[in-house]
Order: C-alpha cells, then sequence, then structure tokens
C-alpha cells in the first residue's frame, strides 16, 4: 500500500467516526432537551412491516392506497381547550369559545387550535383518510417538536418548515409550507386521503371518491417521525378520522331534470 493510498484510508476513517460520534451526540442532546426541559416524549411509534418494504409501484386506486392504511387516533394530550374530541378520539370538533376542562400538559397546544395523532409514521408507506367540514379546515403532517406554546406563525401546521398542509376554506384548496399559501385548482371534496412515503419523501392529498384525485404532492427530505395535525381555525370545523374499509361518503341526489308537477300533468 503506497503512502498516498494509507492516509486516503485513515482520513476516510477518522471523517466516518466523526460523523458517527456527532449523530450520537445530537440525538442524545435532542433526547435530553425534549424529556428535561419541555417535558415531551421521544418514543417513536414506527410502522415497519414487510408491507412498507417493496418496489411495488405507486398506488393509483383507492384498493391500492388502502394497502398502506394506518389506523389513527387523536392525541388527547395535545388537543386544543376549544377543540372537542369524541368517537374514542376519532372526531375532532371546534367549539368556540366553549372552552374544555382538558388538563394542563406539556404537549396541549395552549394557542393554535390544533391536535396531532398519537400515531407517528416512520419509513415505508402509509395511508390514512378524512372526512372535514367547515371553512379554514387544514390537515397535514408535521414533527413532534412542533412548538405548543408559541403565539407566532412556527407554532402553526402552515407556518413552519417542517410542516406540510393542505387546507379547505370553503371554494377551494391551498396548500401551505413555510408560511407560504399555494393555492390550487381542485374540486370539491368532503374526504381526504393523505398518503406518505417516507423513504422517497413524497407526501401526498387525494381527494377520494368512485377514482383517486391528486389534490397536491409535496416532495421533501424527512428528518423526524411525522404526525398527522389538524389545525381548526374556525367554530363548527369538523374532522374525522376514517376508519380503513369505511364506506364512501354518499352522494347527494341529483334534482330532478323536470319539476314534479309537469311530470304529472304529463301522466
Amino acid at each position: 500500500m503506497d503512502r498516498l493510498t494509507f492516509f486516503s484510508q485513515v482520513v476516510t476513517e477518522c471523517t466516518n467516526e466523526l460523523r458517527d460520534l456527532l449523530l450520537t451526540t445530537y440525538r442524545d442532546k435532542l433526547k435530553g432537551n425534549s424529556n428535561e426541559k419541555l417535558r415531551i416524549k421521544t418514543t417513536v411509534k414506527a410502522i415497519v412491516t414487510a408491507k412498507h418494504f417493496t418496489n411495488q409501484p405507486e398506488p393509483e386506486s383507492r384498493d391500492d392506497f388502502m394497502k398502506y392504511s394506518t389506523p389513527l387516533s387523536l392525541d388527547a394530550d395535545t388537543v386544543h381547550k376549544f377543540l372537542r374530541l369524541t368517537e374514542e378520539n376519532r372526531k375532532v370538533t371546534n367549539t368556540t369559545p366553549w372552552q374544555h376542562s382538558y388538563p394542563d400538559t406539556p404537549e396541549r397546544f395552549d394557542q393554535w387550535r390544533q391536535v396531532l395523532a398519537a400515531e407517528s409514521f416512520y419509513l415505508g408507506r402509509h395511508y390514512f383518510e378524512v372526512d372535514v367540514s367547515g371553512e379554514g379546515t387544514h390537515l397535514g403532517v408535521t414533527y413532534k417538536s412542533i412548538d405548543r406554546k408559541s403565539v407566532e406563525t412556527n407554532g402553526c401546521i402552515t407556518g413552519n418548515d417542517f410542516s406540510w398542509c393542505l387546507q379547505w376554506n370553503g371554494r377551494g384548496f391551498s396548500a401551505w409550507h413555510g408560511d407560504v399559501e399555494t393555492p390550487l385548482q381542485a374540486g370539491k371534496f368532503t374526504r381526504i386521503g393523505v398518503y406518505v412515503d417516507y423513504a422517497s419523501g413524497w407526501l401526498g392529498f387525494y381527494g377520494v371518491a368512485d377514482s383517486m384525485t391528486l389534490i397536491h404532492r409535496y416532495q421533501a427530505e424527512f428528518l423526524e417521525p411525522l404526525y398527522p395535525a389538524f389545525w381548526l381555525s374556525k367554530k363548527e370545523n369538523v374532522v374525522l378520522l376514517v376508519s380503513p374499509g369505511d364506506p364512501l361518503p354518499l352522494k347527494s341526489p341529483s334534482p330532478p331534470t323536470t319539476p314534479p308537477a309537469e311530470e304529472e300533468q304529463k301522466s
């Protein structure tokens, strides 16, 4: 082995050792700060099964997406006091100005009317559906480190660079990331499907009906587990976590093309 090759090998080995040391120190400090200063649990609820390690193509039909469906519940320790949880913590409603007597916890949102899911996404593919109603309903994913007490926009899932969000304003959809709104051209949907391919960095929001309609798609580098998150900004906003396999919402009946009175006259 010549001298140049020897020195190159030494530099590579030292660099790798330094990298591993820095990563270990970073993780230890992050965990310590979360546990001791914020007292927020850092347990990763990763769902890692064989179905997530696959070279299968991207899903297209609802049945394809349902292969990656993940049952979710809302975390009662995070929910804002103006939000009410029902249906075994699968439904959340904005009840402003009625405040609920939830105990004070470090995890609870104090300023923004938000709630996180109890489960997180880490590695692999994941999918869930929600029924939404009311203007000003926001849904997306965020990191657990989101500020729960801040009045600044970085405590909201629309206002930081580690949250990715879709908004329904009663007229149309908008995408929010890093406090920037992007209006979208999409139809009206009451059921939204959210698809995460963690390793590929894909996050997609779909209108769920007889077919799947892509509303918006993000490409990002995910560095922490992702928690489904919801901001109900106005009174009577409602979000319902749909259980995997629940039927599609019923369509409103189409109005008759001919008034009933005219039909009777013809007969």
